[in-house]
């Protein structure tokens, strides 16, 4: 039983964590526009925003390989 308790308490956690960050984004934006946002477009923003830093790692990424390469054959 003990692992059950453990293991929602987590979870809860995880949940207010997630809120909060929700919260804060939805915050941060809705600065920036006149549209009301709701936490769905906050959970949509994060995502986009997330998924564009993971372009520009990936892009970097293979920036560097490139130029590690070129630095191997001269």
């Amino acid at each position: 039983m003990r692992l059950w308790s453990v293991a929602l308490r987590r979870l809860v956690i995880m949940k207010e964590s997630t809120d909060r960050f929700l919260q804060e984004t939805l915050e941060f934006w809705q600065k920036r526009t006149k549209r009301v946002l709701t936490l769905e477009d906050a959970r949509e923003i994060a995502e986009n925003v997330g998924s564009f830093f993971e372009i520009l790692l990936a892009s970097e990424a293979e920036r560097q390989s490139k130029l590690d390469g070129q630095a191997v054959r001269t």
